[in-house]
């Protein structure tokens, strides 16, 4: 069954023309196109999305104000209302297409090779490795994690770039630059900065500390670091060998 996030983007690629080929441009091109294999069979649109664009058209011009998201559900309501002989048309389409796309992927699979097979899986995995990081990223966003203080260097890169004109040089030649810059300064000048970092910094592991143990009053243990899991733990253990020893 669809997640409501997956079945609006659907949606809203049925909806939106523009939306669809940037949405899937960006985000959503198949495995197979992205490793240069002949494109997958699609599946069929299933009842309610062929009645979705053909009752948009209508829906839209009588609510003009209506967002794309508020459309869908305005849509999904008159599905819902539809007797079985109204929905008929649509699913019996759907079956139809359904037949031709199952003899399709059965000659689509039984072309690819071993190779291409292994190729797919791995992209997969991959894919699903980066769908992790993504996700382990927003829940770190969305907890208000403490950022890491920058480094000496970037500190000195941050100065320079606001007060030194890149002119036409790229980026790379720009920040290379103010690399040997930086590698050219006395070590006593270095220390201003390098300095700033340290003093930061330890301000960074206390609000992080205190950020860890609460996210493990929260259960959010996947986003903390091992050593600060176990960390607790020694802290519950010290304090009753304390109590032993005083007993």
């Amino acid at each position: 069954m669809l997640s409501l996030n997956k079945f609006l983007i659907s949606a809203k690629s049925i909806l939106n023309p523009r939306f669809a080929a940037s949405f899937q441009s960006a985000n959503f091109s198949s495995i197979e196109e992205r490793l240069g294999l002949p494109q997958r069979p699609k599946k069929p649109l299933t009842p309610y999305f062929r009645f979705l664009t053909e009752i948009r058209p209508k829906v839209t011009k009588e609510n003009p104000n209506l967002s794309i998201t508020d459309t869908v559900k305005l849509c999904a309501k008159k599905w819902a209302e539809c007797d079985e002989n109204i929905k008929r048309p649509y699913e019996e389409a759907y079956m139809k297409e359904k037949e031709k796309f199952i003899n399709e992927i059965a000659k689509y699979e039984s072309k690819l090779t071993d190779e291409h097979r292994a190729m797919i899986s791995e992209a997969r995995e991959d894919m699903e490795i980066q769908k992790e990081k993504r996700a382990y990223r927003k829940k770190i966003r969305e907890n208000d994690k403490p950022k890491k203080p920058a480094s000496g260097f970037l500190r000195y890169l941050k100065e320079m770039n606001a007060t030194e004109s890149r002119g036409d040089k790229k980026f790379h030649d720009h920040v290379k630059s103010i690399a040997e810059k930086w590698n050219a300064l006395p070590e006593s000048k270095k220390n201003v900065y390098n300095e700033a970092c340290r003093n930061e910094n330890i301000k960074y592991k206390q609000e992080l500390t205190k950020w860890e143990l609460k996210m493990i009053r929260l259960g959010n243990t996947d986003i903390v670091r091992q050593e600060a899991l176990l960390e607790p733990q020694k802290s519950t253990k010290s304090r009753k060998a304390g109590r032993s020893h005083d007993d």
